[in-house]
Formats: structure tokens, sequence, C-alpha cells
């Protein structure tokens, strides 16, 4: 585990969804950046990735609906967020086919 077993204390910082579609770390803002560190200075840090990371080309699976998708490099601006634990949004693992 993440945390110093001896003193049993965990701090989780938990998001809501997170839709990212381009580079977090260009940003730098202050508020911004007191965000980010509040997740960095978490043991665990979590957020729900409501969106598939893909480089798909084609078209969504089904007609109808809200797609969502992002390059695969959009992963490491999780880790450079503080991010370590994430849930998929499993209602849209289907959206492409």
């Amino acid at each position: 585990m993440l945390y110093d077993a001896e003193s049993g204390n965990l701090s989780i910082t938990a998001g809501g969804d997170a839709m990212i579609t381009r580079k977090l770390s260009v940003h730098k803002e202050e508020k911004f950046l007191d965000l980010i560190e509040l997740f960095r200075s978490s043991d665990v840090g979590y957020v729900n990735l409501e969106m598939l990371m893909h480089n798909f080309e084609h078209s969504p699976g089904s007609a109808g609906g809200t797609f969502t998708g992002s390059d695969p490099s959009n992963l490491a601006e999780l880790t450079w967020s503080g991010i370590n634990l994430v849930s998929t949004a499993n209602n849209h693992s289907h959206d492409y086919g």
C-alpha cells in the first residue's frame, strides 16, 4: 500500500467523472495547481474515468447517444495529476463496437 502502515493513516482525495481530452500538465493557473497538489499529496487519488481511452478511427458502434473517447497518451496526465486509482465507465464499453 502507498501509506505508512505503522501510523495507520490513509488519505484519500476523490473526484467525480473525469473526461480528459487534452493535456492537463500545460496549465499553470494557481487554483488548478492547488487542486492538483491536493490529489498529489494524498495516498489515494481517485476519479471515475467516464470515457474510453483509444485510438480508434472508425465511427461509434451504434447511432445515438454520447460517445466519448480520448487518445491513450492522455492517461499519463492522470498520473501527472496524482490520480492513482480509477473506476471505468463500463456503460461506454461498447460505444465503438
